[in-house]
């Protein structure tokens, strides 16, 4: 299991296939704001879930590993005395298994940001046998939820404003919930196909929840994937971060994702 970027695996030794998931990262929150005041918030979209199946390796060979970072919530600070700014979330990074001579074997797209700049998009495209996208997050204006990270067989959960209803998971997907206002999406686990969410902000199959719930909470959204939910304080040391993505490699030969011994406990986790 990889948490974070810049590590090679290495194939075992009479291994000629795997099994792998990647969860991207989650998008970050943007924040307008006049004074002290926050006029609106939006939440970050959660991350993309891709899962490919015996693909072939050769025993000896170094696959590079590289895992979505969180996007960066650009409403993060006070500066007393201005009248107002606008800040863009960032979208949150790919995470993807590359072989040595730069070919892609699998890829999940980052979440989006809640902006309108180059850098609130992530572009990618997923590559997998199977991908699903993470719930968009809530429009500016809202102070809204971030988007629920994708699952293994269904879309994460829109986040949305205290307001409106829920558009949770469709059942049996797998997926997070995104969250309500103030609050971060849920992200998804790497252990397979499991629990859908069923309430704002939950995480999807053993994923974490997305947190928040009121104006001074931090909105951090879950893991693996979950958008940053909408802030509804600067300063104070409130947090809106997003989920980072990861990556799981399995090679015992008899596992298939969704659900086919993919629960089974890993011999080594790089954080």
């Amino acid at each position: 299991t990889y948490k974070s970027t810049g590590y090679t695996f290495t194939v075992p030794a009479g291994v000629t296939s795997i099994s792998a998931v990647a969860i991207g990262g989650g998008g970050g929150s943007d924040m307008f704001k006049g004074g002290s005041t926050i006029y609106w918030s939006g939440g970050g979209w959660g991350g993309d879930l891709s899962y490919a199946n015996n693909i072939s390796v050769t025993p000896g060979e170094e696959l590079t590993v590289y895992v979505g970072d969180r996007g960066p919530s650009m409403g993060t600070w006070y500066y007393a005395g201005f009248i107002s700014f606008t800040k863009d979330g960032y979208a949150g990074g790919s995470s993807w298994i590359e072989r040595s001579n730069g070919t892609v074997i699998l890829r999940a797209k980052g979440g989006n940001g809640a902006g309108q700049i180059t850098e609130s998009y992530n572009n990618d495209s997923n590559i997998g046998d199977v991908s699903y996208s993470g719930g968009s997050g809530a429009l500016s204006g809202t102070s809204g939820g971030g988007g629920g990270a994708a699952g293994y067989a269904g879309d994460g959960g829109d986040g949305y404003p205290a307001s409106t209803t829920a558009r949770l998971p469709a059942s049996n997907s797998g997926a997070a919930a995104g969250g309500g206002q103030f609050q971060g999406g849920g992200g998804v686990g790497l252990f397979g196909l499991g629990d859908t969410a069923t309430s704002a902000g939950e995480g999807g199959s053993g994923g974490t929840d997305g947190i928040g719930g009121t104006a001074t909470s931090d909105t951090n959204g879950g893991s693996y994937g979950g958008g940053a939910g909408g802030r509804g304080q600067v300063g104070g040391g409130i947090d809106a971060e997003a989920g980072r993505g990861a990556v799981r490699i399995l090679w015992h030969g008899n596992s298939s994702f969704p659900s086919t011994n993919v629960g089974l406990s890993d011999d080594e986790q790089y954080n």
